[in-house]
């Protein structure tokens, strides 16, 4: 061969590179085919008629969900209400994780930033 190459980690003999077009996994999941969270999604966010106090509403099977789970534990149900109020426990424990994440990352990032400017010779402190 007159044409040298690497051969190695990452890199394959030239012949038994895919070729040009060729797909590595031909018989694999067809383009457009949903998975069971972009179903479910689509199912939910369907429209339905809603009757209430003698008027109708047209909102998403999502929030239908939310509005029959919160009236039965309006309503006393013991296992609507453990499963709204831990939803509110998980969202409040989320944004507290969310936002000492944000607070300890800019931190981080002045000091990163402090460190960087000290190191090119930027007066950050009024010293020399």
């Amino acid at each position: 061969m007159s044409e040298q190459y690497e051969v190695g980690y990452g890199k394959p003999p030239k012949h038994s590179r895919f070729k040009t077009g060729q797909s590595g996994n031909p018989k694999g999941r067809k383009k457009g085919v949903k998975n069971i969270n972009t179903i479910l999604d689509d199912v939910l966010n369907e429209k339905v008629v809603l009757s209430e106090n003698g008027r109708t509403y047209k909102i998403s099977k999502k929030q239908a969900l939310c509005r029959r789970l919160v009236n039965k534990g309006l309503a006393g149900d013991m296992k609507a209400i453990g499963t709204v109020l831990s939803h509110l426990l998980n969202q409040a424990l989320e944004a507290d994780v969310r936002s000492s994440a944000l607070n300890s990352t800019a931190g981080m990032d002045q000091d990163i930033l402090a460190d960087f400017l000290r190191q090119n010779g930027v007066d950050i402190d009024g010293k020399e």
